[in-house]
Formats: structure tokens, sequence, C-alpha cells
């Protein structure tokens, strides 16, 4: 390893610095958005949702600190064995939808198991070749089976962008629930997005792609019972369903694709790369929340938490609940788990209720501290308890340490790698004289 190193090597990658710019943007966004919750006559439901919102964006905010971010030359890739220069977080402080980089790691983890579960399951080889006979059926079902990818498109409703997402929510559980759907289909995964195709078709173009092993299944089928599933949705929810798309063409059925799935594109098929690319996508790109509104961020961000957009079904359900891959970041590096003790800093209390407009808590006592408590439900009660102040320097010492911990992760992956931080530090292997019993938590002392 040499120090001398072309200028432009100091420089973090394009793509770190615009996902930088991302999720400040998005952070000072959600911030407005709470702020707009908080009125005189707030409920306290409403005052604990902005609350939380303003924690979630202190925390994107620390993750996207110029501290955090880093660059690296001649990081090593550990399965090629070829070095590459490399960017990535250090810590990422809360793990929500609208983090550009907890979408990134989402999506990683989604393709993973997906090709582990095809494998395990006899429909690819170990180089995620498909496994058929010489008709083109899958040897794991034989007669008729085949992989195949589809697209469930929707209509452009008059609604937010959080009743949309309710909407096709609804609509795809009672797909699933077809007889069509039910006989036909032995197994796939179903993922939810959408993105702004304010360009192409419309703004806020929400749909759905699904990955599925099944018998022949017609175009035509698939656009007659969809249509008739959202339709149904949208009743439920109160929501008119259109008569004419944005190109002022009458509706008779929604636009649906399918096609079958190969390990090599061929004509109009779909390559099993692609396909899996496909269904693992992010739920939306960071460019695409930039353009919610602000008045529906924090309610959008709220629906997100906890809801499932990508899950598995059938034959591929049978590891529900239990992660089958390994925890890697952008380039394939494995993680180790870094654990703090957050519940020191959970402190209960019982303050009054202002009739203002200062965020506070219930007088009626906070809840039972939960078993396993984070940074945003740490933040939520102090912020509601008017201490944003300390809940700032809690997260920002919590953060440090997880800096630390992943910087001497990094050094003892990557002993010949130079790493440079967007604050302009570096840091590298050969900067540390390690004692011969040097342990974790003495070299993250010295790190920090």
């Amino acid at each position: 390893m040499t120090d001398t190193i072309p200028k432009i090597e100091y420089t973090a990658s394009e793509t770190a610095i615009y996902r930088r710019k991302i999720t400040v943007t998005i952070a000072d966004r959600l911030k407005n958005s709470a702020d707009n919750l908080v009125t005189p006559t707030a409920e306290l439901e409403t005052l604990e949702l902005a609350a939380e919102t303003i924690a979630i964006a202190d925390c994107l905010r620390e993750t996207a600190s110029p501290e955090n971010i880093y660059h690296s030359v001649d990081q090593l890739n550990r399965q090629t064995g070829e070095t590459f220069n490399g960017y990535g977080s250090l810590a990422v402080a809360v793990g929500t939808r609208l983090d550009p980089n907890y979408q990134a790691k989402q999506s990683r983890r989604t393709a993973k198991k997906v090709e582990n579960d095809l494998f395990e399951n006899g429909i690819t080889d170990e180089n995620n070749n498909l496994l058929v006979n010489s008709n083109g059926d899958l040897i794991t079902f034989g007669r008729g089976v085949r992989l195949r990818f589809v697209t469930l498109s929707m209509p452009e409703l008059v609604c937010s962008a959080s009743l949309k997402l309710l909407i096709l929510d609804r609509a795809l559980v009672l797909f699933k629930k077809r007889k069509l759907w039910a006989e036909r289909v032995k197994g796939g995964y179903v993922n939810k997005e959408w993105t702004d195709g304010k360009a192409t078709y419309f703004r806020w173009n929400f749909h759905s792609h699904a990955l599925i092993a099944s018998l022949w299944i017609t175009q035509k089928e698939i656009a007659f019972h969809w249509t008739s599933c959202v339709e149904l949705a949208c009743i439920e929810y109160n929501v008119d369903f259109p008569e004419i798309d944005s190109n002022g063409q009458p509706i008779n059925f929604l636009n649906v694709w399918i096609n079958d799935v190969v390990t090599h594109a061929e004509k109009n098929d779909k390559s099993l790369k692609s396909a899996i690319s496909e269904i693992s996508k992010y739920v939306a790109k960071g460019s695409d929340i930039e353009n919610v509104p602000v008045a529906e961020l924090a309610e959008l961000n709220n629906l997100l938490s906890g809801r499932r957009m990508f899950e598995p079904y059938g034959i591929f359900n049978k590891h529900k609940g239990r992660e089958t891959f390994e925890l890697t970041d952008e380039h394939g590096q494995p993680f180790l788990f870094w654990r703090d003790g957050l519940e020191e800093n959970a402190v209960i209390t019982t303050p009054s209720l202002d009739k203002g407009t200062q965020l506070t808590a219930s007088t009626t006592g906070a809840s039972p501290k939960p078993k396993s408590d984070t940074l945003v439900r740490i933040g939520t009660r102090m912020i509601l308890e008017g201490r944003r102040k300390e809940w700032l320097a809690i997260l920002a010492k919590k953060m440090k340490e997880r800096r630390a911990f992943r910087r001497f992760q990094l050094m003892q992956l990557n002993p010949d790698a130079i790493f440079f931080t967007l604050d302009g530090k570096r840091f590298a292997s050969s900067d540390f004289v390690r004692p011969k019993k040097q342990n974790v938590q003495s070299f993250i002392a010295i790190a920090a």
C-alpha cells in the first residue's frame, strides 16, 4: 500500500455525495411536515406522531453527517479478490423506508433471500441457472409450471399518496385470494413500489411486481381480475375509480404484463437476474420521496413503518420469520453487530400536558418501557418531554460509538485500504499500532 494517491481519489464518489444530499433533504422535509402537525388544537396522538417524525428526521440528519460518509481506496472484494474505490455510511441511525441508505440495504437483503430460496427449492442451481426440462418447465414442479414475472399497474387515483398505498395493499390481498391465482400459482414473491411517473404516465405511479412459479395464465385473465380487485378496493376506501386514463382513453382493464423468466433474456422473455432485481427494488427512489408533498410526508412515513412491502408466499414462505442470508454492505462485505445499551438512556417521566403548541407527554403517565428500546423511541419520549437538546446529544454520542465500531471493522476487513470521510479525515489500518492482545472495545476507544 502507498500513501501517494492521485488527488481525484480523495473526493467521495458522486453517488455517496448524492445520497447524502437526498437524505438531508428528506430529513429537512420530514421536520417541516412534523411542525405542520403541531397546532394548539392537536390531539395527543397527533403530537406523538409529530415527535416520532422529528426523532426520525434527527436520526436521518445524523446518518448523513459528513463524518459518517466515507470514500475508500483499495478496498477489497472478499469474494473475487478485486480491489475497488468504494463508498458508504459508517452507521445508520434509523431503519426508515424514507432513508436511501436503509432502502439500499433492504434491496440487497431481499435479492439475496430470493436467490437463496430459489436455490433451496430446486428452481436454480448454485450459479443461478434455472433448472428446467426440455419444454422449459421447472423440474421441481413438472409439466406446465414455469417461473413468470408479473407487473400490475394502478390507475391515477385522486387521493393522497398514503391512501393510494392502502388501496394497492388491499387490492393485492383480494387478488391473491381469487380462484385463478390460488389454483394456478404454486408460490412467489410480491412487492409494492411507486415512482414519480410525471414524465411518462402520471404522478405517483403506484404499482406492484410479482415473481411466481405458476401454471399458464393469460394476460387477459390477469387484467380482468386485477381491475376488479382495484375497483373493489376503491369502493372500500370511498375513492372514485377513474373512467379514463391519463391519455383520455376509457379504462376497460388496467395494464398488466406477464413474461416467462429464463436464465438469459430471449425475445420477449425476462432474464432471471433482471427479474430478481425488479422484485427486490427500493420501495421508492430518494428523488421520488423528495417530491412527496410536505403535508403528506409524516403520514406516509408512519404508514410505511412496519408495513410489509415485500412478501413471499406459497412454497417460498417456509422460511417466514427466519433470515437465511448474510447481512452485507453495498460492497458485499459482512457486518458485525454493534450492541449499545440504549435502555440506560430511556428515562420515563410523567410531565404535564401544555395547552399550547409545545410537544408534551400525556398526564396519564408514559407507557411501560419496551424490552428492547431504540433510538427513535428514546427520541420520541424526550422530544415529548421538551428535552430535544439532550436527545440530540445522546444521538450524537451513540452514532460516534457506532462509527468507531464500523471503522474498526472496515480496517480489519481491508488492511491495505485507505478511507476518507467527507469532513476531510482519513483512517487506515496502518495508522494504528495495536498491542498484541488488543480487543475490539479498546480499539474503538482509540478510534473514537
